[in-house]
């Protein structure tokens, strides 16, 4: 959409992880040149990536983030860049803490990443537990059957999993073993 109408009509594409940031307590973009000098956590999707070989030979980082009230540069040098390079994908969401400092370039504001982390990397750090809940329903074997498949590909990860069992008569917490 953005591409063609300059804009994003039905919704910009960082709203469908608004809820999962949400407790996060991260700054809006447009809210960064209010702090400038101070450090900020801010998350928007990935929508640049310039890399640039300095005078010394190293490589480092300009990226450019979205959120839905703006886009800012951020620099990764070099240390962080290697660090995180393989994780950089364009239209992911990333989550950046850094020192905003004053773009001399835009007039914005821009960060200097001191961290970079994304989505996924933020929900193995805040994960609790997975909780499934089974109606009776759904607990004949075929449905047990493909439970285990589908749970299988994540199996022995630091997750614990507790299956909530809802029956017409009775109610259970099932937790599974550390091999789920």
């Amino acid at each position: 959409e953005k591409a063609v109408l300059g804009f994003y009509q039905s919704g910009h594409p960082f709203d469908v992880y608004k809820q999962e940031f949400g407790s996060l307590h991260l700054m809006k973009v447009a809210q960064l040149a209010r702090e400038v000098g101070k450090s900020a956590r801010v998350a928007g999707m990935l929508t640049g990536l310039r890399t640039i070989v300095t005078k010394s030979g190293r490589k480092m980082a300009i990226l450019t983030i979205e959120d839905e009230t703006g886009s800012c540069d951020i620099t990764l040098f070099n240390r962080l860049y290697k660090e995180v390079e393989s994780l950089l994908i364009v239209d992911q969401p990333i989550v950046i803490l850094g020192k905003v400092e004053v773009d001399d370039y835009s007039g914005g504001a821009r960060l200097v990443s001191e961290k970079l982390m994304t989505l996924q990397s933020l929900r193995e750090q805040h994960v609790k537990y997975l909780r499934l809940r089974v109606a009776s329903s759904k607990t004949e074997s075929q449905g047990i059957d493909q439970l285990a498949f589908l749970l299988k590909p994540f199996c022995g990860g630091g997750c614990p999993v507790t299956i909530e069992y809802v029956g017409v008569e009775s109610q259970a917490d099932i937790r599974l073993g550390r091999d789920w």
